[in-house]
């Protein structure tokens, strides 16, 4: 599971209470990771760095081009994307 590469592990006993006392700090750090906002700029330096590497696909006939990016919520985290067509196809969505 890609999406779990850099998740923590917390190794404890429930049964005799060993490292128990570890896993707060690191449930408050998840929390912290899962809330974080990534401003604009970021995003769209990103952005670049993907796009120029793999261009967007042709939409009807039309280059399609993504102007920029923008995080809309931090829980869960949610993007938004401004592109030069009504939509993208849903397989460059998902690289």
């Amino acid at each position: 599971f890609p999406m779990l590469r850099s998740t923590p592990v917390v190794p404890m006993s429930s049964l005799t209470g060993e490292s128990v006392q570890d896993l707060m700090p690191v449930v408050f750090e998840a929390r912290d990771r899962w809330s974080r906002v990534i401003n604009t700029g970021l995003l769209n330096r990103w952005l670049s760095d993907i796009t120029f590497d793999k261009s967007p696909p042709f939409v009807n006939g039309v280059q399609s081009r993504i102007k920029y990016i923008m995080q809309t919520k931090g829980r869960p985290p949610t993007f938004l994307l401004f592109c030069n067509v009504d939509a993208l196809p849903a397989s460059y969505l998902r690289f």
